[in-house]
């Protein structure tokens, strides 16, 4: 997991100014975030091939042999649920988005703005998620249940605690929120109108990123994905 947070520490930041060279200062237009977002995620893989290489992790590779192909088809139902849970997901949003744009540029702009920021927020109990499926699988793994039970019940309290915070915050802020992206007026007032439904379900998509984290950690992948 390090690996993974040094490489987005770098190229986080990189696909900022990368997006902002491109869209604005070469007047790429949508074109240039496209491109951005290419370039970053090709530099993603190659650092972490690279960081598997020659910092650590070609400790894990012992030469290819028939006990690599063992179990293959048990991890690739797994793989294949992953890709149907995500997406569906995603299709789900771009189905959103679609039905938007037939309705003209204002709705779709304030769909945009509403995805946007929902997906943003979606990350924080995501994390927590995966900081509880990989201690839940630890505490699972030394036979330690009932702090796994603990574990559990406190990721989802915390869930729980943070999905409040971000319902709270978005209905405060629900009148200017839009202007964070744009500076429509038409925008923002449908945003404002719209925001209220996307606070009021944080809770319990909070406990659901927390709650697959601890089945996933517990090894029931099937029931995580649905």
């Amino acid at each position: 997991m390090r690996a993974g947070t040094y490489v987005l520490l770098i190229t986080s930041p990189l696909n900022a100014i990368l997006c902002y060279v491109l869209c604005y200062k070469l007047d790429i237009g949508i074109l240039g975030a496209a491109i951005a977002n290419s370039i970053t995620y090709w530099l993603s893989f190659s650092l972490l091939a690279l960081y598997a290489k020659f910092i650590e992790g070609r400790e894990c590779w012992g030469g290819l042999s028939r006990y690599a192909f063992k179990n293959l088809w048990v991890f690739s139902r797994l793989a294949i649920l992953g890709v149907l849970h995500v997406g569906t997901e995603w299709w789900a949003f771009e189905i959103v988005a679609l039905a938007a744009g037939r309705m003209g540029p204002i709705p779709l702009a304030a769909q945009s703005t509403i995805m946007t920021a929902d997906q943003i927020l979606n990350t924080i109990p995501f994390g927590i998620g995966i900081a509880v499926s990989s201690r839940v699988g630890k505490c699972l793994g030394e036979s330690n249940a009932r702090q796994a039970m603990r574990i559990a019940h406190m990721g989802t309290i915390m869930a729980c605690f943070i999905g409040g915070i971000i319902l709270t915050i978005l209905m405060l802020t629900r009148n200017v929120f839009g202007e964070l992206f744009n500076d429509d007026d038409r925008v923002i007032r449908l945003t404002s109108d719209v925001l209220p439904f996307v606070a009021l379900f944080q809770v319990s998509d909070a406990m659901n990123g927390c709650c697959g984290g601890v089945l996933r950690g517990w090894g029931d992948s099937i029931w995580a994905q649905s």
